[in-house]
């Protein structure tokens, strides 16, 4: 199936915001509750890094992680941004039957269905 994944990002403006207000400011809660999986209040703060064909989201996990080398030269994975980041807790995916599914502390999650927006 064709998985869309999602980062959780901050423009450096955001990340600025955030050393100024800290974690209980306005952007660090919504920031903080997006990574624990309010995906669907904070989706703007989800922007596409990838898109690729996967059996399950513990594939897509392992092909987006730079352990060798950076994923994004794996030419059977579109880059989408310059996100070249691992995956990471927050970040979610959206499967072209349109399920979603959210990386936990410890695997996935599924989460209400979103359009890939």
């Amino acid at each position: 199936m064709l998985a869309t994944v999602f980062f959780l990002t901050l423009t450096s403006d955001q990340v600025d915001e955030i050393n100024k207000h800290g974690w209980d400011g306005d952007l660090g809660t919504r920031y903080l509750a997006a990574k624990d999986g309010d995906i669907v209040n904070n989706r703007w703060m989800f922007k596409p890094a990838a898109s690729m064909q996967a059996g399950n989201a513990e594939q897509v996990w392992m092909a987006l992680q730079n352990i060798n080398s950076s994923w994004t030269e794996n030419q059977d994975i579109e880059v989408m941004n310059d996100q070249g980041r691992s995956m990471d807790v927050g970040d979610f995916i959206v499967w072209d039957d349109g399920s979603t599914e959210r990386c936990a502390n410890c695997g996935f999650e599924s989460v209400p269905t979103m359009a890939a927006a």
